[in-house]
């Protein structure tokens, strides 16, 4: 039995996905990481916008949160837009170049489809 298929024992998408993360903790802050450069608080990314308010995500990285504009902008692009999908500086490329982020993803796809 892997990891992978101990977090899908959990049977429900949101603790799934908190095993995968808590199981592949540096693919997981490589992934937020390149979230938040990539998509969020560079100049001209797609939720810039949004996350760049004072006291927003982009003034205050480490802290991982962000207003409901911000995070709602995030979640509507999430693998669709390009700063997700790009060959480089996406979210993408940079997950596939750590092998623990590659175990991360890899994991997430087996809590598809289980109930929230």
């Amino acid at each position: 039995m892997t990891p992978n298929d101990l977090c899908v024992q959990t049977g429900h998408q949101g603790a799934c996905e908190m095993c995968c993360d808590s199981d592949n903790a540096n693919g997981y802050a490589t992934y937020v990481d390149a979230l938040i450069q990539d998509c969020a608080c560079t100049m001209g990314a797609v939720c810039y916008t949004q996350c760049s308010d004072p006291m927003d995500l982009c003034s205050n990285q480490a802290a991982m949160s962000g207003s409901a504009a911000c995070i709602g902008c995030l979640n509507a692009v999430a693998m669709t837009d390009p700063c997700f999908t790009a060959g480089t500086g996406s979210v993408n490329a940079a997950c596939a170049a750590v092998p623990s982020c590659v175990a991360l993803t890899a994991c997430s796809k087996g809590c598809n489809g289980l109930p929230m």
